[in-house]
């Protein structure tokens, strides 16, 4: 992505909750190049994944995101991009939250988790750094709550071949 594009909020939801849903559905003019998200409800232990976004730590060494926070739509700044593994699957409250070692900080809310193959298993939402201690956790929320959101909104995503798409 060279070239940022105007878009605008057409929905959002957000369930107030640490871990809940927070979610927002972003309407632009998509370029010919753009190739569909897939998305997967596959996702394992131990699976390859990559954190895709635009962490603040990076983005606030860069003339580029700071032209776009002003206004002027010249260049997207880098997509930062960190492999890890996932480390676990929990549930609460009958959610499920994907925790994983690929790197995010503050600025990558919102982007995509994706496995090896190049399909979207999960939107990072937070991590946490337990400084005295030397450990983090990041976390995404995995497809099978983002695929209801956007049904909600009429999209009907495209998965996998290897992925049976969720009930309706």
């Amino acid at each position: 992505f060279q070239n940022p594009v105007k878009a605008r909020v057409v929905k959002k939801e957000y369930s107030g909750k640490t871990g809940g849903n927070d979610f927002a559905l972003l309407k632009f003019t998509p370029s010919p190049k753009l190739t569909p998200v897939i998305f997967t409800n596959r996702v394992n232990r131990m699976d390859r994944v990559s954190a895709w976004g635009f962490p603040v730590l990076v983005t606030q060494f860069d003339q580029s995101f700071d032209d776009i926070l002003e206004g002027k739509l010249k260049k997207a700044p880098p997509m930062v991009y960190t492999e890890g593994t996932v480390n676990a699957l929990v549930e609460k409250n009958r959610q499920m939250t994907v925790i994983h070692s690929a790197a995010i900080a503050g600025g990558n809310s919102g982007g995509p988790l994706v496995n090896a193959r190049g399909e979207v298993v999960g939107i990072n939402t937070w991590g946490y750094t337990e400084e005295d201690e030397g450990a983090f956790v990041n976390a995404s929320i995995p497809t099978e709550r983002i695929v209801p959101f956007l049904q909600r909104c009429g999209i009907s995503p495209q998965f996998s071949r290897t992925s049976p798409a969720l009930p309706q």
